[in-house]
């Protein structure tokens, strides 16, 4: 990485050389420019470097520092609570009772939040009470970016998530999306957060927070680019 010396035009590599005594022996004929690199080979002058929205990663960490870049503005961290329903729930480490289940979506969510950089609140479990669970949601609509659930959307008479949404006054966007698993997910907003209700089935809460939950979360983050990419495939058998 140093620089060439005043007169010499191309480089020849140490371990491409045999010493002999105070000399040495370079056994082929450099060309002109040889393992030469120009200066803005790397970046040209008024490269832009990264484009507003686009994500921070290490490449891009790296690319700031090779060009002298000690501090950047970046958009602050998603502020996100996260929070199962459900009377049968028991942390890990309860004893399993008859008609209880692990409250696995809680981690699976706030594992997968804190791998996207969110800034998390994990609530815990809310009993199957809509003024409960809407005063618990409420207690942080100033406070947060976006609520997230999981379990109480579908059509049972613990499906509580239809009545909290009316009962915190907030506005739903949708009820129900054309896909399999996951299909009764809720999307509503109340002033300035967003909340999403995904299923309590454990795979569709996971695959409804990828191609919902996640985007959204990249959009309150500044992303530009935040939809998954889309592959064309041929199935072997039909």
């Amino acid at each position: 990485g140093g620089a060439i010396p005043a007169g010499c035009d191309c480089v020849v590599r140490q371990e491409d050389v045999r010493e002999e005594g105070t000399a040495i022996f370079v056994p082929f004929t450099s060309q002109p420019f040889e393992n030469y690199c120009y200066a803005g080979e790397d970046i040209k002058k008024d490269t832009l470097l990264l484009a507003k929205g686009q994500r921070i990663r290490a490449s891009q960490i790296a690319v700031l520092a090779s060009e002298g870049h000690a501090d950047v503005c970046v958009h602050r961290r998603v502020r996100i609570a996260v929070a199962s329903t459900g009377d049968e729930l028991l942390q890990p480490g309860e004893p399993l009772r008859p008609g209880k289940i692990y409250n696995s979506n809680l981690y699976l969510l706030a594992g997968r939040l804190k791998e996207l950089g969110a800034e998390v609140t994990v609530v815990g479990s809310v009993p199957d009470d809509v003024e409960r669970a809407a005063e618990v949601i409420a207690s942080y609509a100033d406070r947060v970016d976006l609520f997230l659930t999981s379990g109480g959307v579908s059509v049972g008479k613990k499906d509580i998530m239809h009545g909290v949404v009316p009962a915190l006054g907030a506005e739903r966007l949708f009820w129900r999306v054309c896909m399999k698993p996951g299909a009764p997910a809720i999307a509503y907003t109340r002033g300035r957060m967003l909340g999403i209700a995904l299923s309590g089935n454990p795979f569709a809460a996971y695959a409804t927070f990828e191609l919902m939950a996640r985007p959204a979360i990249a959009r309150l983050a500044g992303e530009t680019d935040v939809l998954m990419p889309r592959r064309r495939a041929v199935l072997s058998d039909a």
